[in-house]
């Protein structure tokens, strides 16, 4: 059984935040619990996929991340990669069985993640793993809206693309 300290599990969350895949591995080596989230809801396999770095999010898989349940607000690792706006991120988590269907407590898909994050090819990404392009989240903002905030006409038009392909 695994068990760590707060500083360690703290440690292993600074360096995943920063791509440190030494200390990752030699945190978990050592008997870091990648399954434990810290006091905001946050697991590894949450900042992993958020951190977009398949490098990161491949040794937290290995020793044992969790990238398929919810953590705080609902959400998934397949939001986390969406919100990175990697697309190879995004293709990572998928193979690790993230849902890309998931929609968080506030109704956002990954599409919106996705949109959000202003990325051209990680919104093809998640459009290809079947994230609803339609759906409005909780206070009405749909996936377009989403990315019009990311400032980037490109993640626009690419949103704009999809809605009018359905």
């Amino acid at each position: 059984m695994k068990q760590s300290s707060p500083e360690t599990q703290s440690a292993l969350l600074d360096a995943i935040r920063c791509g440190n895949l030494e200390v990752i591995n030699d945190l978990a080596q050592s008997g870091a619990d990648l399954t434990v989230a810290d006091n905001k809801g946050w697991t590894p396999a949450y900042m992993a996929a958020r951190s977009g770095d398949v490098g990161v999010i491949e040794i937290v898989a290995n020793h044992g991340g969790d990238f398929v349940s919810k953590v705080a607000f609902g959400r998934t690792a397949a939001h986390a990669a969406s919100i990175s706006g990697s697309a190879d991120a995004i293709q990572f988590v998928a193979k690790l069985g993230g849902d890309f269907k998931a929609v968080d407590d506030d109704g956002r898909t990954t599409a919106h993640a996705a949109a959000r994050s202003g990325n051209v090819e990680a919104i093809r990404a998640v459009f290809a793993l079947g994230a609803d392009f339609s759906a409005s989240d909780k206070s009405g903002e749909t996936t377009l809206q989403a990315a019009e905030k990311s400032g980037s006409e490109e993640a626009v038009a690419e949103v704009r693309k999809i809605l009018a392909s359905h």
